[in-house]
């Protein structure tokens, strides 16, 4: 029995899938200094196209380019391209914050098997296209075979287009390739009848209506030519177009406890896909699934963002672990080294029963946040200035302080500042800047969860520029 690799390439992020999708969630992520390993296959869907389309800024360029352009693009960031399949997965049992979650297997073009592991993944598999099983179609996929009047119909508008049924769906694609043309004939091939409705809609946009089964595609001079019918018949055709099943990779989703879900159109299976949130996140915590694999109607542009939503939601997801496991560590030096803490004056609230508290969802994200060295060291609010700049200085309640861009300022001008914040190590700094400043005296600070507890005393004014929270913060 053959034994499996050893793992012995780590990484923040493995990203299964080199097109759209999976090129754009490795940049953004390795743009924030992930560690990044994309495995591509090298067989994109979009492969025997001439050209992608609806992608702005890169219009007609070819796929095999346009995937050249984003591999040099995420390795200047330090993206690992491995040409590859992956063809196994493991989910690793408990590991501890900050280690590797999965290991993958991975069949290396032009070498051995090979293992790595991940703390987190990106499936961009994509999805296949299964075509009619009609005698020259599948040789003209992608050139004038065509699925996506979208993508490809301004490419044979005016042209004599012919749409070729399996299901009710193909109707939708004749409407599509009538607004692009005037010429379109209804194959209804293998397709149910009709109903009376869509056959007047057929009439009212002058589309013929072939009935009878494709036998197959006549080319001419290595162009389509014509669809050559069961009973002997010809008719001239310039491109088709064709709906095809929509089946998405299952590579590694069993392996990592996921299962396809049928895409349903109108009462029609017209597909499958792997379901996900809006954020790409799937049923298996610490994985993601982004492009075609998880929406199979999406564009190329449309993957691409969705794949860059994916990568920048794992990295926010690793950087709260790892500051979670700062605070765990920081934490434990206060412990051993308690006589090297200074609290500058920071103060914090329980409540009246001055029971132990357990650590709030807002404490939880924002002292990782603070402590990961997010500074909040911008200058103040400007609607906060427009307030405040005509009134005499008295005494003030700045509420989500973070850094101190308002505290300094409002101290700067006289103001009595009283800084309230979640994160103790926010407000730690605060009154280091405060004091680097010259203003110590004017500002002091309170810890509190504002679900939790509030500050006593009186005010003139009561500030709360910056209430806003990623995590629920009631």
């Amino acid at each position: 029995m053959a034994t499996t690799p050893e793992v012995r390439d780590i990484f923040d992020i493995v990203v299964v899938g080199g097109g759209a999708a999976g090129l754009s969630g490795a940049k953004i992520a390795a743009r924030s200094r992930r560690s990044v390993l994309v495995i591509d296959s090298g067989t994109p869907r979009n492969g025997p196209a001439d050209g992608v389309h609806n992608y702005l800024y890169a219009e007609g360029t070819a796929p095999a380019e346009l995937g050249e352009i984003g591999r040099a693009e995420a390795a200047e960031y330090g993206v690992q391209i491995l040409a590859g399949i992956a063809t196994s997965a493991r989910v690793l049992d408990a590991p501890a914050d900050g280690a590797p979650r999965f290991a993958i297997t991975v069949d290396v073009q032009d070498g051995a098997a090979r293992t790595v592991s991940a703390r987190r993944l990106l499936l961009a598999t994509g999805l296949v296209d299964v075509l009619p099983d009609i005698p020259g179609l599948a040789q003209r996929w992608g050139r004038d075979v065509l699925h996506c009047p979208f993508c490809h119909g301004w490419e044979v508008r005016d042209q004599a287009v012919g749409v070729i049924a399996t299901g009710p769906m193909a109707l939708h694609t004749v409407q599509l390739f009538r607004a692009l043309t005037a010429d379109v004939i209804y194959f209804q091939h293998t397709a149910p009848d009709p109903t009376e409705e869509q056959r007047e809609l057929l009439a009212a946009l002058g589309v013929r209506h072939v009935v009878g089964q494709v036998a197959q595609i006549e080319t001419t001079d290595d162009a389509l030519s014509g669809v050559a019918m069961a009973d002997g018949r010809v008719i001239t055709r310039d491109a088709i177009g064709i709906t095809t099943f929509l089946r998405g990779r299952t590579d590694l989703v069993g392996d990592l406890g996921l299962a396809m879900s049928e895409l349903d159109m109108g009462g029609t299976v017209i597909g499958t896909y792997l379901p996900a949130d809006a954020i790409g996140l799937t049923g298996t915590p610490g994985v993601w699934a982004a492009g075609n694999l998880n929406a199979p109607m999406a564009q190329v542009i449309t993957s691409a963002a969705a794949g860059a939503a994916a990568g920048a939601s794992i990295h926010m997801d690793l950087m709260v672990e790892d500051n979670q496991a700062a605070v765990q560590a920081y934490r434990g030096s206060i412990q051993d080294h308690p006589s090297e803490v200074d609290d500058h004056r920071v103060a914090r609230k329980t409540d009246e029963s001055d029971a132990p508290q357990t650590v709030s969802p807002g404490e939880e994200f924002w002292e990782p946040f603070y402590v990961a060295g997010s500074p909040g060291t911008g200058g103040p609010n400007p609607i906060l200035v427009d307030f405040v700049g005509g009134l005499p200085a008295g005494d003030i309640l700045d509420l989500g302080c973070g850094g101190g861009g308002d505290a300094i300022w409002l101290a700067e001008r006289g103001w009595t500042v009283s800084a309230v914040d979640v994160s103790t190590t926010a407000l730690t700094r605060v009154m280091q800047r405060a004091a680097n400043a010259g203003v110590g005296e004017r500002v002091s600070t309170e810890q509190h969860d504002l679900t939790r507890t509030f500050p006593a005393g009186s005010f003139d004014v009561v500030s709360a520029q910056y209430l806003l929270s990623p995590v629920e913060f009631d």
